[in-house]
């Protein structure tokens, strides 16, 4: 089934970019194609019967369309291809409901980097100003709102913190921020003491 409609798609997206209103007994479906494909704008039940015959319809516009301007051996392949197409269209069962949902793309995944130089320098300079440890842990739980950071810059921040407590909440804070996890085993020079460095572990995993 994937790979007709794969065939399908591929052909209709020779065609001009237009939209098609289809009517049946059990609802409505406004279709849209253009070079990027074929979107559904809205949901509908149809009758099998009605799509399949809609795609040929379709399939012989492109057919007028295209064919006065193929060469002879252009005009073999596409007609060799229109013909496997109305083939596989005859596999469909007829007098089937469709329920056709809307067509949405993926959003693409947002892209994600580590705190500029200039930002991290500022956030430096703030928590160093800062003289008790709770008020510069408060500074980086807000950045940690709102940034991501390298390794090497969490190594930076450990040493405004004189005592291991403290570090290691600067690690538990940042720790979901840190991009470049494979570097992590360099924090472990940040701490002297077994303890620290087993709670640093699990910290990490």
């Amino acid at each position: 089934m994937h790979k007709i409609f794969v065939i399908l798609i591929s052909v209709v997206s020779l065609s001009v970019a237009q939209h098609l209103e289809l009517h049946t007994p059990d609802g409505s479906l406004i279709v849209s194609l253009d070079n990027e494909g074929l979107y559904w704008q809205e949901k509908a039940q149809l009758n099998s019967a009605v799509l399949i015959e809609n795609i040929d319809e379709r399939l012989s516009f492109i057919e007028e369309l295209v064919f006065t301007k193929l060469t002879d051996s252009e005009h073999v392949t596409v007609a060799i291809l229109l013909d496997e197409i109305r083939f596989l269209l005859e596999l469909f069962p007829r007098n089937q409901h469709v329920v056709i949902a809307p067509y949405l793309p993926e959003p693409e995944p947002p892209l994600i980097y580590p705190m500029s130089n200039g930002d991290f320098n500022v956030l430096y300079n703030r928590v160093k100003d800062e003289a008790f440890a709770d008020d510069k842990l408060n500074i980086l739980r807000t950045a940690a709102d709102e940034n991501f950071f390298l390794v090497e810059q969490v190594e930076e921040l450990l040493d405004l913190f004189a005592f291991e407590e403290d570090r290691l909440q600067v690690v538990c804070i940042l720790n979901h921020n840190i991009l470049d996890r494979e570097n992590c085993y360099r924090l472990y020079s940040k701490f002297e003491f077994s303890d620290s460095k087993e709670s640093l572990n699990r910290i990490l995993q």
